[in-house]
């Protein structure tokens, strides 16, 4: 029997990653079958003229302008490069793409956890829980998440590498390490966060903190704080900080703690947009469930300080959640499922060590009581995987997103005027106007609703109501869409003077928008300044070079 039980377990070491890739495969293969969705991926790709062809002048500005978007991404806009060349805008390439990055990403999780433990179960474990996980599927299924996905590829193979340094002190895996830490850099900033992994690494290998430890570290830490102030510049010049931020910093870390921890295992309500409504009394609770938390956790710590998977895991989910943690408010979410794509990491380490360790306890004790534990593991991995699969069909289209999230969050306006908008760009405006009219009702302040109900009018050639909607987006936010949109309200009513006014003011508040300038052009053309109009035209291409109508516009003229 024992014979038996060791082949058994060979075969298990042998075949044990890929059947757990195989599964990982089944459970997010209905990405496959989704679309694009309106949130960002009109941005990223179906509108990024970088992108759709492949030379060096894009390929320059991809890596010299970090204001592409709100984040400083190349390698993630040379993938979706490599997915145009291919596929053009065919949602199956990119989605595939994805799917294969985190069936790789799964087994360099297989691979780092491996060089942790000698107990050959837990590696395969958390690359089971890392594969499936309900949380991971916004980063699976969502094309524009594609940098998530990139800089974990690389931050991982990173992690495998230093830990090959940290077995045979070559120099050349710290250099081949440095290497992939750029790539991850290149991919999205959070991996700022590696020279710290690298310190926690060392701690868990009892390296000496002699001066060689930390001279090392020199490059990676330099490299970091460029990158992070690429980051936060890239935030700040897209607007994206949001300094009157309704909720001080304890209240949005102490949230994204306490939400992220409590979908580790009951991964309920998932949606693509999480809103805040923090009580007076929730805010007490929140103080409260801190402080014990991080006395409770010292205490841990202090206690088992000879534990080092706790001290590992715990360390390594705070530092790579640290960037997204909300210290600096940015954008409209204080937390996303995204977020703790590669934090998760070493909870799961927690998790399954832990449940080897009970488990080891149990079994002595009681043969009933394992079998319990063991049949309550399998459920939650069944519970998981069937909850993924059917998570991404939510990302199938703007339509099935966005009602998902009006399920989960029923008073909130963002996830109605992002339906009524994916309901006026298929030109159903009537559709539209019913939710733009509901996000209003809601939040009567919120001016990208009130723009966009202008532009549904517009579309619907209500210019006059278009105006009254945008006049008060501008009066709320000073919004530029709104003068740019108000602009075109006033050249089909041929107020070509208040039409240039508003082209004018939306120029100077975005003057990289391309299709300010050529909106523009378009009013010169009218009233015959050519010169005037050629300039834009020209302004207008070299914003965006690869724009067809603007070049199209251009030679026209």
């Amino acid at each position: 029997m024992d014979t038996l039980r060791l082949d058994i377990l060979k075969i298990g070491k042998t075949i044990g990653p890929y059947l757990v890739l195989i599964i990982t495969a089944l459970v997010h293969s209905s990405c496959l079958n989704n679309g694009w969705v309106n949130w960002d991926d009109p941005v990223s790709v179906l509108n990024n003229s970088f992108i759709k062809q492949f030379n060096w002048t894009n390929i320059y500005s991809i890596f010299s302008k970090p204001s592409i978007g709100a984040n400083y991404t190349p390698f993630a806009h040379l993938s979706w490069m490599f997915d145009y060349a291919i596929g053009g805008l065919n949602p199956f390439t990119y989605h595939l793409h994805n799917l294969l990055l985190h069936l790789v990403n799964t087994f360099l999780v297989y691979r780092f956890i491996k060089t942790l433990t000698s107990e050959k179960r837990i590696p395969l474990l958390v690359m089971l829980l890392f594969g499936i996980h309900p949380m991971n599927v916004e980063v699976i299924s969502w094309i524009t998440a594609r940098k998530d996905l990139l800089s974990a590829f690389y931050y991982l193979l990173a992690l495998n590498t230093y830990c090959l340094y940290l077995s045979h002190s070559k120099m050349k895996y710290l250099f081949i390490t440095g290497f992939l830490f750029l790539g991850a850099l290149f991919s999205k900033g959070v991996a700022v966060t590696f020279p710290i992994t690298m310190l926690i690494l060392d701690f868990y290998y009892n390296r000496q903190w002699i001066n060689k430890v930390w001279l090392e570290k020199i490059p990676f830490f330099t490299l970091s704080i460029i990158f992070g102030c690429l980051a936060i510049f890239g935030q700040y010049k897209s607007n994206s900080i949001n300094l009157s931020d309704t909720f001080n910093i304890m209240e949005r870390v102490s949230y994204g703690l306490l939400f992220y921890t409590s979908n580790l295992l009951f991964p309920v309500n998932l949606s693509a947009f999480h809103p805040v409504i923090i009580t007076s009394i929730f805010q007490w609770l929140v103080y409260l469930a801190m402080t014990i938390t991080i006395i409770f956790l010292g205490y841990k710590m202090i206690k088992y300080q000879k534990n080092k998977q706790l001290i590992f895991g715990g360390l390594f989910f705070i530092i790579t959640i640290l960037p997204v943690i909300q210290l600096i408010p940015i954008g409209k979410a204080i937390v996303s499922e995204r977020y703790v794509y590669l934090p998760y990491l070493g909870l799961f380490f927690i998790l399954v060590t832990g449940f080897f360790e009970i488990q080891k306890k149990i079994r002595e004790q009681s043969v009933f009581n394992f079998r319990i534990l063991v049949t309550a593991g399998i459920i939650i991995v069944i519970t998981f995987s069937a909850k993924s699969y059917q998570q991404h069909k939510t990302w199938e289209n703007g339509e099935s997103l966005w009602s998902n999230v009006i399920k989960q969050y029923p008073d909130h306006h963002y996830a109605y005027n992002n339906l009524g908008n994916f309901y006026r760009e298929k030109g159903e405006y009537d559709n539209a106007l019913h939710y733009l009219n509901r996000s209003l009702e809601i939040n009567p302040l919120f001016y990208e609703s009130l723009n966009d109900r202008g532009m549904t009018y517009n579309q619907l050639q209500q210019f006059e109501k278009a105006i009254i909607d945008f006049n008060a987006a501008i009066q709320i936010s000073n919004y530029p869409k709104a003068y740019a949109n108000r602009g075109i309200a006033y050249f089909n009513l041929q107020k070509y003077q208040e039409a240039l006014n508003d082209f004018n003011q939306a120029i100077a508040q975005r003057p990289n928008y391309g299709i300010y300038y050529y909106n523009r052009a378009r009013l010169y053309q009218v009233t015959n300044q050519k010169d005037l109009a050629l300039a834009d035209f020209r302004k207008a291409v070299q914003c965006s070079p690869e724009n067809q109508k603007f070049q199209l516009a251009l030679k026209s003229l």
